[in-house]
């Protein structure tokens, strides 16, 4: 009979040590890595630190699970530590994108904020049906009261479109409607001073076809040699002069308007925001003196009035729309994971990167 070779048995162990932290798959969520991806990339850097990869608990399934689990963990932290806030006389935001879907197909997306002075908060992305007012306040409305966030909004800042300013069928008629109570419309500055502009080049030009005209583009091609330093302003043109030749009436007719009256429900603000009027009945030179106006002034400095807050949020879904397609849940605590991070880390200096998760 042959003799019988021994059979060399293979010692394979099932890695045990945790390396998956929570920080770790934040960024990873940041970076928009892949779960294969991240574990090529942790296998290569646990090599360079010396580290056996036999000992640790590193596979695709591994860090797919505990990606999952703290994205949901640290979602809820973020909910929980927005509703235990003191956020009020808050500020709702919102805007629309169409973005790819995961039948491959484009559907609609909804970036829903709040801001409160320097803070923002992102409440969350749904897809709604269309753009028209009724899917937009819908939406909106449910988002708003998942994180119980009703009663801190006091006014909303939107886009100036059809579909947000229709008096009948609007998202802010309708969203007043909902919350049961009047709310400050402001309307987003680079919306209305753009529709101007453009209504001003339109007169002098003509509409345009595309989206850039072609005196833009030689412009920006010209850009780069102009001397900037050799400019005048436009005042200054003779061309310009003729056309303006009655500056000094029309200076006059401005100042003359500033001693009249003009009834605009100046105090509708202050009630809006439960500010103090008290500080109305002292002489102006006072007012820095007195808190009641101090209080106000800073709220309102802080209002924001223009939309970047939403256009934020659009950027968000843009950048990370693929990344998570299949499943809802995680792709909602996928993006509130990655606009906190952004606060958190916004650079790769080791100052900022030292700096641990907030636990609440």
């Amino acid at each position: 009979m042959e003799e019988m070779l021994p059979i060399k048995e293979k010692n394979y162990s099932r890695g045990s040590k945790e390396i998956i932290t929570e920080k770790l798959c934040v960024l990873l969520d940041r970076c928009n890595v892949s779960d294969r991806d991240a574990v090529r990339i942790i296998a290569a850097a646990a090599e360079a630190l010396d580290a056996n990869l036999q000992e640790l608990s590193l596979s695709r399934t591994t860090v797919r699970a505990r990606r999952q689990k703290f994205r949901e963990q640290r979602a809820n932290i973020i909910k929980n530590r927005f509703q235990n806030s003191d956020f009020s006389n808050a500020v709702l935001h919102w805007d629309g994108k169409l973005v790819s879907h995961s039948s491959n197909k484009d559907a609609e997306r909804l970036a829903v904020l709040i801001s409160c002075g320097d803070e923002e908060q992102l409440i969350g992305v749904p897809e709604i049906e269309n753009s028209k007012g009724l899917s937009q306040a819908k939406a909106v409305f449910s988002e708003i009261n998942k994180w119980g966030a009703a009663e801190k909004i006091e006014a909303m800042c939107f886009d100036t479109t059809a579909a947000n300013t229709g008096c009948w069928k609007g998202t802010c008629t309708l969203l007043e409607q909902y919350f049961e109570k009047h709310l400050l419309y402001l309307a987003c500055r680079h919306h209305i001073l753009e529709l101007l502009l453009k209504a001003v080049f339109e007169s002098k030009f003509g509409a345009t076809t595309g989206p850039q005209p072609e005196m833009f583009k030689k412009f920006q091609m010209k850009w780069p040699v102009i001397d900037k330093k050799q400019y005048k302003f436009g005042i200054e043109d003779l061309l310009v002069k003729i056309h303006f030749s009655d500056l000094e009436e029309i200076s006059g007719f401005l100042l003359n308007q500033l001693e009249q009256k003009h009834p605009r429900e100046n105090y509708k603000e202050f009630l809006q925001f439960k500010l103090s009027t008290d500080f109305l009945k002292s002489d102006p030179s006072m007012w820095e003196q007195d808190l009641s106006f101090l209080k106000g002034k800073n709220i309102v400095r802080n209002l924001r009035v223009v939309n970047d807050t939403a256009e934020r949020g659009v950027k968000l879904i843009q950048d990370y729309s693929n990344t998570i397609r299949k499943d809802e849940k995680q792709k909602q605590y996928l993006l509130q994971i990655i606009s906190e991070c952004r606060k958190i880390y916004p650079d790769v200096r080791k100052s900022s990167l030292e700096k641990p998760l907030p636990s609440t």
